[in-house]
């Protein structure tokens, strides 16, 4: 609920790596800072009208990561498929069950964020 102009950043750490986070209306971009990967960037984007957060490539090119659909939350794959995520999960059950769910990517550069 950010407006324009609006900006917040926050610094975290995570499993060796120091991330800033900027925030700001319907985008975050992380910057690793410090650690193993330092110098690598992303661009989280919201896109309202599809209520989805999105990966933004270098390109400019959308990947979606999750959407609202019916108000289920709906987790998007690397490999096109969608996981519905069960409703009333705390954090600790929904990051357990998507664990579970996603095994196959735990190469994915965002899987040590959870």
């Amino acid at each position: 609920a950010m407006n324009e102009g609006d900006s917040d950043t926050k610094t975290i750490v995570s499993k060796g790596n120091t991330y800033k986070i900027t925030a700001t209306k319907n985008r975050f971009h992380v910057e690793i800072v410090a650690g193993e990967r330092a110098g690598e960037t992303s661009n989280l984007v919201y896109v309202p009208n599809d209520k989805s957060w999105n990966i933004e490539k270098n390109s400019g090119e959308l990947i979606k990561l999750s959407s609202l659909k019916k108000g289920l939350l709906m987790a998007h794959l690397p490999d096109g498929n969608t996981i519905e995520m069960p409703k009333n999960l705390n954090r600790q059950e929904a990051m357990a069950f998507l664990d579970s769910e996603i095994l196959n990517f735990q190469d994915c550069q965002y899987a040590e964020l959870n």
